[in-house]
């Protein structure tokens, strides 16, 4: 949050606010549960179930040798509805929640930060060359190692902004004019006018708090109890685009915490360059 201010805070105008956020649309593609029709294909889109990969690739383990539980997989092609998207066609997401990272972790002896977890991108996966991974039966499944049913999902086009605490990194300007902690009134009904705008610029269903929540691809993150904790590209010093967000729904068994969201990154230059975050209350 930005520190406590003594001068005088002026009031915001919609027209003021519209020409600060208007420039900062990003479409996302919201997955909500339940499919038109049940598509039990090798490259659907799922959450659960049985992963797919390429020919010859084995069930990914984590650093102490345990099999990660699989999360979900994106046929980024047929349902990432948004605009640009990342070069990749396919991903499978991987964790452990014996050693997967709740917080960010600094790289150490050699072991970089998505220890703990696996993204698994394809820049093009055919249906000749995909396959089920099959687990071992004998590999080492760890304490805490889950298998979920599989859900399937319909993707769903929308408009995203920033969550509140997102403007200070996508919007200074505009933080600057809604110091976050000042408790000034004026300050109050400045972030009415923002989360006015901005629900009607991005035709939100939920409240103004909530508007980035769900299970979706591209788009800002609904930071739920934080700062915005986007990183940043350990090669290129870029901020990294969220991959998926993960916020409690019927989508997935999988959780962490109670109502904790996980948001997974990805550097548009540097596809190999993942990183992940959590939040919750």
């Amino acid at each position: 949050m930005s520190k406590a201010r003594s001068d005088k805070i002026d009031a915001l105008s919609a027209d003021e606010v519209g020409r600060w956020l208007r420039p900062l649309i990003r479409q996302r593609t919201m997955l909500v549960p339940g499919a038109s029709s049940r598509d039990d294909s090798l490259l659907a889109t799922r959450f659960g179930g049985v992963p797919t990969g390429r020919g010859g690739e084995r069930w990914p383990i984590c650093d102490r040798g345990h099999l990660l539980s699989f999360v979900a997989q994106v046929n980024h092609v047929r349902d990432a509805r948004h605009s640009p998207t990342l070069g990749i066609a396919f991903f499978t997401f991987f964790y452990c929640w014996d050693c997967g990272p709740l917080h960010p972790k600094k790289p150490r002896d050699g072991i970089k930060e998505r220890e703990g977890f696996r993204v698994m991108a394809y820049p093009s996966l055919s249906p000749s060359q995909a396959c089920e991974l099959r687990l071992e039966p004998d590999a080492s499944k760890g304490y805490r190692w889950q298998e979920f049913e599989p859900r399937f999902v319909t993707p769903r086009l929308e408009q995203s902004l920033p969550a509140d605490v997102g403007f200070e990194v996508h919007c200074p300007p505009l933080w600057d004019r809604v110091p976050g902690n000042s408790g000034a009134r004026q300050a109050w009904e400045n972030w009415h006018v923002v989360a006015r705008v901005a629900s009607e610029l991005t035709h939100a269903r939920e409240k103004p708090h909530s508007r980035d929540r769900g299970v979706v691809l591209g788009g800002y993150p609904n930071w739920v109890n934080g700062p915005d904790q986007t990183p940043r590209c350990t090669v290129c010093g870029e901020l990294m685009e969220l991959l998926l967000q993960l916020s409690p729904s019927d989508v997935t068994d999988a959780s962490w915490g109670d109502v904790w969201t996980a948001y997974l990154f990805m550097c548009r230059t540097h596809l190999k360059e993942v990183a992940l975050r959590f939040q919750g209350t």
